[in-house]
């Protein structure tokens, strides 16, 4: 028999229990960094907007080798109207979306997103000052309530390395976030539980599979490619976050790697339990997720915050949807037993604990 695997899928609502911002949050931060005033038509003193996103847009500019004298302004105008023009949209994303054939927008927002995640990991519990120490270590005793610790737990249960290790195939994640918080906690709490290095916590954790769709604000150090940014970095140059607005994508653009496409639908084809974490359940990200073959899902729980009851019974159908049965995919004998849990995502674990763990045990 083969083992059960089980699947997270990771929203935002997940990384806020470690600080992040949610959706409607983002948005406001990003909407004012990109409002770029001063303190007259003439001067250089900023007076609102972020200095930072300044230089990658003054950069962006001269690196462009026909533009008119007036294209920073139109920079300008176009970082004022993001932030009048913002709160029209639930999301960051939607904006980009709604204004998807003007580059200025994409460039402003995008620029946004990532000097904004990056901001937020450097407030977040899980950041470790690398000023204050060779071999900075984050405040995991600030996070024990919050569904990473408990997740944590349920998968090293007292179990030494190698079974730990075992575990950790068994399950995937798929994370539809920018921010890197899944894999910065996992190196650090496996180091912490274990008492390793750097270098030996990387051994452990080779089995953990992340796939983030929209891409993320960089590689972490340790996870050594070419387009490593720590965790929470402030010294990113303004040439360097214009390189990593590019690695960006919103849920509304095109995919445009199919094997990233595939290695997320035999994940969820390949579940036994899926478990959604502050997901939003929009229509283009589950539509992502659907599966191309026969898949094994028996289980699957969904935190849903603040969600109303017809909000929840929506949610229900479209995870129905995403396992529905049709030319190609031939579904189990029973439809899965779907839990709907309207709390965070660490109340999700306290309500299901025993069922969750059961699914974790492989």
């Amino acid at each position: 028999m083969k083992n059960q695997k089980t699947l997270f899928i990771i929203g935002a609502g997940a990384s806020e229990e470690v600080g992040l911002p949610i959706g409607s949050k983002l948005k406001e931060i990003i909407a004012n960094k990109v409002n770029i005033k001063f303190e007259n038509p003439f001067g250089q003193q900023l007076v609102s907007g972020d200095h930072r996103i300044l230089s990658a847009v003054r950069k962006y500019v001269a690196q462009q080798q026909e533009v008119n004298q007036g294209y920073q302004e139109t920079f300008v105008r176009t970082g004022n109207y993001i932030h009048s023009a913002i709160g029209r949209s639930p999301s960051i994303d939607y904006f980009l979306s709604s204004n998807a054939d003007k580059p200025e927008v994409q460039l402003l927002g995008k620029l946004g997103i990532v000097h904004s995640i990056l901001e937020a990991e450097r407030s977040s519990p899980l950041y470790a000052d690398h000023r204050e120490s060779h071999d900075p270590k984050p405040k995991l005793d600030r996070i024990l309530n919050t569904w990473y610790n408990k997740l944590f737990m349920k998968l090293s249960n007292g179990h030494g390395r190698t079974d730990f290790q075992k575990k950790l195939h068994n399950v995937d994640f798929i994370v539809f976030n920018y921010d890197r918080c899944v894999e910065h906690y996992f190196l650090h709490t496996v180091r912490n539980l274990y008492d390793l290095d750097q270098n030996q916590a990387v051994k452990l954790l080779e089995p953990l599979n992340i796939i983030h769709p929209y891409g993320t604000v960089g590689d972490l150090p340790w996870q050594h490619s070419n387009n490593q940014v720590a965790f929470g970095d402030d010294t990113v140059t303004a040439e360097r976050l214009l390189g990593l607005s590019n690695k960006v994508a919103t849920f509304m653009e095109q995919i445009v790697d199919q094997k990233i496409i595939s290695r997320m639908q035999k994940l969820v084809e390949n579940a036994n339990t899926i478990i959604f974490l502050g997901f939003g359940f929009h229509d283009m990200n589950m539509t992502l997720l659907q599966p191309q073959d026969s898949h094994r899902v028996k289980n699957v729980y969904a935190s849903a915050f603040n969600e109303s009851k017809p909000s929840q019974d929506d949610i229900r159908d479209s995870i129905l949807n995403l396992l529905k049965a049709n030319d190609n995919v031939l579904l189990p004998s029973d439809d899965p037993t779907i839990h709907i849990y309207d709390k965070k995502c660490t109340n999700l674990f306290d309500e299901y604990g025993r069922r969750i763990a059961s699914c974790l045990s492989g």
